[in-house]
């Protein structure tokens, strides 16, 4: 696939903000919360922070920059991947006694509960930790760092509002075959809270093999099929997790978002330390700063994904969570469907 100018774009104009960012905007004491000088020496000794993340590289990469302007002496090596498969590669190296990340942030909370039941998690207190409500974290073992919500992108010159979906079943309609791009369940951790949506919340446990019908264009990533919507080879593509909104139009992309009616799906991204970090002084102050105003300002203005941090603002651009009815699934129930409703996507469009 030919490189992407709207992703190559939305990385150098975030890149251009990261001098900014890490800086404090030049502000004396902007942010003033740092890590102990002690953590810092004891990191560079180590030299490297290896992170799991299933971030798209072009913003994985400016969040590395940043850390790495904030605390020199520290390298950031990424290790990108589908929320689910850097799940299957971290435990098959756990399971091997292979200490190889660092970090962990996915897009799926109930692996996280399982390694702290299996002590895979280590347990450390981030000083910046304090500032995550009790509701988006389990002291010591793993943090939310971010919320994304779900929604149907569609390109307005070619998707009228009168005809917009008001819930993901409204595109199985005879109209919209050929015109529509989707992601596996099996694929990423947003696409599989997103078909529990559809499959519990809305009763459809045959969307699958309906969509299946309609000839959709299918892929393993959002940006692929953002970047499809663009190019007008779809009109429509879901899920989609809405700071794609943010960054798409900030690269004056002709995108919009459709939230489902009855409720919105939100896709926490948990951050945490396996117990066998290889460098675990450097993966204690990469997960701190991440936490931290400047690491969750960082991640709001340069990519939109909305912070739960006490005291940030809401991501400008974005709908308020104030006017939609956001959906927070309980991780046991997603983990408890996840092998059922799989199944059926792998039946209807393979492994």
């Amino acid at each position: 696939m030919p490189a992407a100018p709207f992703q190559n774009e939305g990385l150098r104009l975030f890149r251009a903000l990261v001098p900014l960012l890490a800086l404090g905007f030049g502000a004396p004491g902007a942010f003033a919360q740092q890590a102990p000088k002690a953590l810092h020496e004891a990191a560079k000794g180590e030299g490297v922070v290896v992170w799991y993340t299933s971030f798209p590289l072009d913003e994985a990469t400016p969040l590395a920059e940043a850390f790495q302007k904030r605390y020199p002496g520290v390298k950031v090596e990424i290790v990108r991947g589908s929320g689910t498969r850097l799940i299957e590669r971290f435990e098959t190296e756990y399971r091997a006694g292979r200490g190889v990340a660092d970090v962990l942030t996915g897009a799926l909370l109930d692996p996280y509960l399982a390694y702290k039941k299996q002590g895979w998690l280590m347990e450390w207190t981030p000083p910046e930790g304090a500032h995550i409500p009790a509701a988006h974290k389990d002291e010591g073992f793993w943090y939310v760092e971010g919320i994304t919500l779900s929604c149907m992108m569609y390109h307005p010159g070619r998707v009228k509002s009168e005809s917009l979906p008001k819930e993901p079943t409204d595109l199985l309609a005879p109209a919209w075959k050929g015109r529509i791009g989707s992601i596996p369940a099996f694929a990423t951790g947003t696409a599989l809270e997103f078909a529990h949506y559809v499959e519990h919340n809305l009763g459809r446990k045959d969307f699958a093999a309906k969509l299946k019908e309609l000839s959709p264009r299918m892929q393993t990533a959002q940006a692929q099929l953002v970047e499809q919507l663009i190019r007008g080879e779809i009109d429509m593509a879901f899920p989609i997790a809405d700071y794609n909104l943010y960054r798409f139009k900030a690269q004056g992309a002709p995108v919009e978002c459709a939230y489902p009616r009855s409720g919105v799906p939100a896709n926490t991204r948990p951050v945490a330390i396996p117990k066998n970090a290889p460098h675990p002084n450097a993966a204690k102050l990469f997960v701190n700063w991440r936490l931290s105003e400047e690491g969750q300002k960082v991640m709001q203005e340069g990519f939109g994904m909305r912070s739960v941090r006490r005291g940030m603002p809401p991501v400008k651009g974005l709908a308020p969570l104030s006017g939609l009815k956001v959906l927070v699934f309980d991780p046991k129930e997603i983990g408890a469907t996840r092998d059922e409703i799989t199944a059926r996507w792998r039946a209807a469009f393979g492994s």
